[in-house]
């Protein structure tokens, strides 16, 4: 639960998340007896809404959850996630715009705040910020204000985005390789001290990535967001990554920004999610466009 921006204005809206059965007990009363205890932990009022993606592959988590069985809430889509994941390899040349790139620095917080929340605000479901919950220990786990690419013009902070590496507290790992990378990945395996490109981990190995968070730009000009991602982008190439993970609605003006690189594609489905006390709530929300970040699914 946290303050979102929901039809323009701070709201308090609560996130699903994280939901596993195993196989043995999907076909049972467990998930409805779950959905009840949530909704026991719902009657305190807190929020009236909530939101979850699904990705879109999981096509038995997408006919379970949707299905409207007794005790589960409803399920209302919300479009798709593109959590595409941009596949990083050798440098590219700066992107031009209009702004001068700086990164996040304690003077620039309260531009930078400022920014996030006027952007979010024009987005559905975007969280609400405030200062203090960038500052060390706080709200944001091992991100940095230095983590910060922030775009200026006439010292006015007019865009930002983040570059949360949250390897030191959460790992995937890879289990299998399937369908085109079971044969791409030995693939690259061979080739890539050719051809300089990154090497695919081993089965078992951690997936070296981070994400692409904290997105905000003045009048979605694509410009500045290409600007500062490719500033980004030319800094993790001197380092260990292999991907930057993204998460722009497939409605968002920003997203044309991803067709500047090479991408392995990943799609989530978003849901509002509301009981019946919350379907008032739901049918007056207005049409922006929604915004999760990929970080915190």
């Amino acid at each position: 639960m946290a303050r979102a921006f929901v039809n323009g204005q701070p709201t308090e809206l609560g996130y699903l998340s994280d939901l596993r059965l195993s196989p043995e007990y999907r076909s049972g009363s467990l998930l409805v007896r779950g959905y009840c205890f949530l909704k026991d932990l719902h009657s305190d009022g807190r929020a009236s809404l909530y939101t979850t993606a699904i990705f879109a592959e999981n096509a038995r988590a997408l006919a379970m959850l949707t299905s409207g069985r007794a005790g589960l809430p409803a399920y209302h889509p919300m479009g798709c996630l593109d959590c595409s994941g941009i596949n990083i390899g050798r440098t590219k040349r700066p992107f031009e715009a209009r702004c001068d790139i700086a990164r996040g620095s304690l003077a620039l917080l309260p531009q930078i705040v400022d920014c996030l929340n006027r952007n979010n605000a024009r987005k559905q479901f975007a969280p609400f910020h405030s200062c203090e919950e960038f500052l060390p220990g706080k709200r944001w786990r091992d991100f940095d204000l230095s983590d910060f690419y922030v775009a200026l013009r006439d010292d006015r902070v007019i865009g930002v985005l983040g570059q949360w590496d949250q390897r030191r507290f959460k790992q995937t790992r890879v289990i299998r390789f399937s369908g085109p990378l079971r044969w791409l990945a030995p693939m690259a395996k061979v080739t890539h001290p050719f051809l300089k490109g990154r090497r695919f981990p081993e089965v078992g190995e951690e997936l070296r990535s981070f994400y692409v968070s904290f997105v905000a730009v003045d009048d979605d000009d694509v410009s500045v967001f290409r600007a500062l991602l490719r500033a980004l982008y030319r800094d993790a190439a001197s380092g260990d990554a292999m991907f930057a993970l993204t998460s722009l609605h497939q409605q968002d003006p920003l997203r044309a920004a991803l067709a500047d690189y090479s991408l392995t594609p990943f799609c989530a489905r978003i849901y509002c999610v509301c009981y019946s006390d919350g379907e008032r709530h739901f049918a007056n929300l207005d049409n922006r466009v929604p915004y999760l970040e990929a970080a915190t699914l």
